[in-house]
């Protein structure tokens, strides 16, 4: 379905053009800010009084449920897309790609660029035309160009990530693409990597990791007083939001998946724990997957077919799923943690303790350790209401909706969180 091409065209009959006010955009406008690896009962373990307050003045989910495999890069392009990584191509947070025949990364432009058909939201609001402008700071892939020519960007963005810009200079930035003379922008997607890193260097039960959470708090507290500075808080729809959990893993938990079967059978293995996707060796298929199957009925994995990830977490209908894809079961891992362990330790300056808790996800969705949080206010949300569970998505749809834009395609639907919104505005 060419997704793209029919958006475009329902949208030139839909929407008029339309001239932004001075300081901000005449068009709805919706900032999106994704903390990364807060899981969704993080708020209940520590004392955070600017995003309960929030909650209290805007809308909130008992938890937002993340696609398959929950990592950071998947689940981003879902937020982004609203499709599953199946259809818009993020399968991990590495792969193998066979139309290329190589192994992709983050900053592969083909890593992002799946299909011409496959547009971040902010590709399209700009596509909507009459002023409307779209602004990404380090928001995984929106330095990458998209579309049929592969050369759409947004008018705003970070050309690479760098972990080292302040939280208040990222701040500082989108508020003055909003507020921008000439160019306001209407639609601004923003990222930070944390609770993400110390998650994963401490685990999500450790002080550290719930002084993040303290941290974040304080981080969305000085975003309010920004947006109120320039007097746009109540003006702009606000929603903040993770792309997933977290899972506590300790190192005896560690699977080592080489010295479970006859390497013989394998010819590659592709991916990084908790999801290891497979290519057998020619008509070893079968052998490779029963030794599999069977040694994971001791250890804490589980191998799917191609066709049996499909079914069960709509992670099969793409080129770049392979055979068989091996799936740790929640607060497992594989071997190749090893190398993440070494990573976070010597990131941190930390000594490694076998007994020490690490963070892990990308495990199945339907793991409680897995969700994520999602909380909005502004003009077109309730106030105080608690909404039911959601996925992420429909944050397109929402977001969509937030635009007035005729209806986006995606895996998602606005029925899932339409009742989020004041009666007046849907």
């Amino acid at each position: 379905m060419h997704i793209a091409r029919i958006f475009l065209a329902a949208l030139l009959v839909h929407i008029s053009v339309s001239v932004p006010l001075k300081n901000i955009s005449d068009h709805p406008v919706v900032l999106v800010v994704s903390f990364d690896g807060f899981r969704y009962d993080y708020l209940n373990k520590v004392h955070t009084p600017t995003l309960n307050e929030l909650k209290k003045r805007g809308v909130s989910v008992p938890y937002m449920e993340p696609v398959f495999p929950t990592k950071t890069f998947p689940n981003h392009q879902s937020i982004a897309t609203g499709l599953y990584a199946e259809s818009h191509g993020v399968v991990g947070n590495t792969f193998f790609d066979l139309k290329y025949n190589r192994t992709l990364n983050v900053n592969d432009s083909e890593f992002w660029n799946y299909s011409p058909d496959v547009l971040p939201i902010w590709i399209l609001n700009e596509i909507a035309g009459g002023g409307r402008t779209s602004g990404c700071l380090m928001w995984p892939g929106s330095n990458q160009p998209y579309g049929f020519k592969n050369d759409s960007l947004p008018t705003y963005y970070y050309p690479t990530y760098n972990a080292s810009v302040p939280w208040e200079d990222r701040v500082d930035i989108v508020i003055s693409w909003i507020t921008d003379k000439t160019k306001p922008a209407n639609l601004v997607f923003l990222y930070f990597e944390e609770p993400d890193t110390h998650g994963h260097a401490f685990g999500p039960n450790h002080q550290e990791t719930l002084n993040e959470i303290s941290n974040t708090d304080n981080r969305t507290a000085y975003l309010i007083r920004k947006l109120k500075e320039v007097g746009i808080f109540d003006k702009i729809n606000l929603i903040l939001l993770s792309d997933h959990g977290m899972e506590a893993v300790t190192q005896d938990k560690i699977i080592n998946i080489t010295a479970l079967i006859d390497t013989s059978l394998l010819k590659a293995r592709y991916g990084s724990t908790p999801v290891v996707q497979l290519i057998a060796n020619e008509g070893k298929g079968e052998e490779l997957f029963t030794a599999l199957s069977n040694h994971s009925k001791n250890y804490g994995f589980k191998i799917l077919t191609k066709e049996e990830a499909r079914y069960r977490f709509h992670y099969g209908q793409s080129r770049r799923i392979l055979d068989y894809v091996l799936i740790a079961d929640s607060g497992y891992a594989f071997d190749d943690f090893n190398l993440l362990l070494a990573k976070y330790n010597k990131k941190l300056n930390l000594t490694d303790d076998p007994a020490r808790e690490y963070g892990v996800h990308g495990y199945s969705p339907e793991a409680q350790t897995m969700r994520g949080f999602f909380i909005a206010h502004g003009p077109a949300f309730r106030k105080g209401f608690v909404h039911q569970p959601i996925r992420n998505i429909d944050i397109v749809p929402l977001i969509g909706k937030l635009l007035k834009f005729p209806s986006v395609p995606s895996n998602g639907s606005l029925e899932w969180v339409v009742d989020m919104l004041k009666f007046s505005f849907i």
